[in-house]
């Protein structure tokens, strides 16, 4: 076990960690302190003792945070969060694809003219990238959550957009065994319109199968 900490002089926060094939860590989140005038996307590359050994910034002159990466086999990275330094409107999911020494492969930004939030990504079975989050721009609601498929190489395959006439967004993707995903978020459309936890199943290819939600008053 180890204890380690990092960062400038300034305001740094990580949101996600994952363990690398060389026993290694990568820390995503956001800096205050380095880079342009506001904050940044943050990897961090640490050895299997928790010392940095390097550190990367991604971001334009605006706002940007990082919410959740993987590793993929040939060690390279796609991590994602939100900007509105680049992109269509005031926040844009953005996702990245950097080599393993933190090297940018390529960017792609998703959203529309409002504000769009990309959360949590996850590798599937068919080696390709599904993004979820929330939006503004798109779907029924206030904001809804969404799922939006890439190949390695950033192109979008599909987007889909799930939710009622409220508030709702997911947090979490994972894969299930059956090859379909399941999803955890927050709904104020369905339950309780104060918000309710949202769990919700789809198949492959996004269509939905079914959905609950947990909650008090």
């Amino acid at each position: 076990s180890f204890y380690t900490y990092f960062g400038s002089n300034e305001d740094e926060a990580g949101y996600s960690v994952i363990q690398t094939m060389n026993k290694g860590y990568f820390v995503l989140g956001i800096s205050n302190g380095y880079g342009a005038l506001h904050t940044d996307i943050l990897l961090s590359r640490l050895d299997n003792s928790g010392a940095p050994i390097w550190q990367k910034l991604y971001g334009g002159m605006n706002n940007e945070c990082g919410t959740a990466l993987v590793e993929l086999g040939d060690s390279s990275l796609v991590f994602t969060g939100y900007t509105n330094s680049y992109g269509s409107g005031g926040y844009d999911g953005i996702i990245y694809r950097v080599d393993k020494l933190g090297n940018i492969l390529w960017q792609k930004t998703f959203g529309g003219l409002d504000w769009d939030f990309a959360n949590s990504l996850v590798l599937s079975s068919d080696n390709h990238i599904l993004v979820c989050g929330s939006t503004f721009s798109f779907g029924r609601g206030l904001t809804d959550g969404f799922i939006l498929k890439l190949d390695l190489n950033g192109n979008q395959v599909w987007s889909k957009f799930y939710g009622g006439q409220q508030e709702d967004e997911f947090k979490k993707i994972i894969q299930s065994n059956d090859g379909g995903y399941v999803l955890a978020g927050t709904t104020k459309s369905y339950g309780d319109s104060l918000g309710n936890a949202w769990v919700f199943k789809v198949d492959a290819s996004g269509d939905s199968l079914w959905q609950t939600q947990y909650g008090g008053a």
